[in-house]
């Protein structure tokens, strides 16, 4: 083997080694960017997960949306009738379609118009520099600790399924949206306050706006006798029995309409229990009203004086009017209300003109808002 052949064999060998090395680090920065682009990927899946929609660039997070979600849902079935219902009526309401409209749909659609309200007003709030302070956050701590005990519930994981089924979130999440919204009540005050003129209302006025709904304003000072169509479990009476109780109920009204003592009339009568701590006379109330009540219908329909009987499904009312409030009573709050409605009007006009803006145009995540269903 001469030198020459020597030479060239070292050189192959160089050769070989640099190629070799070549190859290697390629597939070293193959390799990372393959792992890059999955780590993008993933990030990407993940991070495009967490918001329905985005309004001038600033996101409304998946919890946010179905905070709102929920609310609306709530509210629709209670309007519909089939709150509290079964699930599986329930379930037959939201995913019928009639005339290419689906409920489902519809709901999703008002609260992604409630969701986008909601981020305008905390840009808005940010704009002029007001954010969630330690004045904010301990309130919405109170107002977790004492929701859990109007509710009676025992323990954090109580409290956890309970938001959950409600909110369809965790209270975290529900904290920090309840935080938004009280930076959102600021935001409106601080509005209103440097943009919203009153008109001056006169005692006309007024007057006017009560005439138009007095039993919104009013309370009514009653007596009242009741009788019950169920028995100690629940269960309903027979026809016989409950005849019976109306016959009851007939001759306490006739001793009533005949001037007889109400205390003894009622006390004699009625099926009420007493309470022993309380210092107002057995079958004494005084009444706001409310809609869907036959016997608070009967009673604001009615003047001082007046005495009848109310029946419902479940119950047998004896009522004795005794006396109503005044438009003089109750200007002050008539006034009130008045101003109030007429601060929310004018703030309501406000954010609507905001949603306009082009700048304020929603854009939906489709990929997530496609994929929340019913079920």
């Amino acid at each position: 083997m001469d030198v020459k052949m020597l030479k060239n064999q070292s050189s192959d060998k160089k050769k070989k080694l640099i190629r070799t090395r070549r190859e290697s680090n390629r597939l070293k920065i193959i390799t990372t960017v393959t792992i890059l682009v999955v780590v993008f990927v993933i990030y990407f899946l993940i991070d495009s997960g967490s918001y329905v929609a985005t309004v001038d660039g600033n996101r409304i997070s998946k919890t946010e949306y179905q905070f709102f979600l929920s609310r609306q849902q709530s509210a629709t079935e209670q309007q519909e009738g089939i709150y509290g219902k079964s699930d599986a009526e329930k379930e037959a309401f939201w995913l019928k379609t009639a005339d290419g409209q689906n409920p489902w749909e519809t709901v999703k659609s008002r609260a992604l118009d409630s969701a986008k309200d909601y981020m305008i007003q905390i840009i808005k709030a940010q704009e002029i520099g007001l954010k969630v302070d330690s004045k904010i956050k301990s309130e919405v701590a109170g107002l977790m600790n004492s929701t859990k005990s109007s509710l009676g519930l025992q323990n954090e994981k109580q409290f956890v399924n309970y938001v959950k089924k409600v909110f369809k979130i965790t209270p975290g999440q529900l904290s920090k949206i309840s935080e938004n919204l009280m930076l959102i009540d600021e935001f409106k005050e601080a509005y209103l306050d440097k943009e919203y003129k009153p008109a001056q209302l006169t005692d006309e006025d007024v007057q006017a706006f009560y005439d138009q709904d007095t039993k919104s304003f009013d309370s009514v000072d009653i007596r009242y006798i009741h009788l019950s169509k169920l028995d100690d479990n629940g269960a309903k009476l027979s026809e016989d029995q409950v005849q019976a109780k109306k016959e009851k109920a007939e001759e306490a009204l006739n001793k009533i309409r005949q001037g007889a003592d109400l205390d003894q009339v009622i006390t004699g009568y009625t099926e009420e229990k007493v309470d022993p701590e309380s210092t107002k006379p057995v079958g004494s109330e005084t009444v706001t009203y409310f809609t869907g009540s036959e016997l608070m219908d009967w009673i604001f329909e009615n003047k001082p004086g007046a005495a009848g009987m109310v029946e419902t499904d479940q119950e047998i009312f004896v009522v004795k009017i005794l006396s109503r409030t005044s438009f003089e009573d109750v200007k002050p709050t008539v006034r009130t209300t008045m101003e109030n409605e007429a601060k929310e009007s004018f703030y309501n006009e406000a954010l609507g003109k905001w949603n306009m803006e082009a700048k304020y145009n929603i854009i939906k995540n489709d990929r997530i808002y496609d994929s929340i269903s019913y079920k």
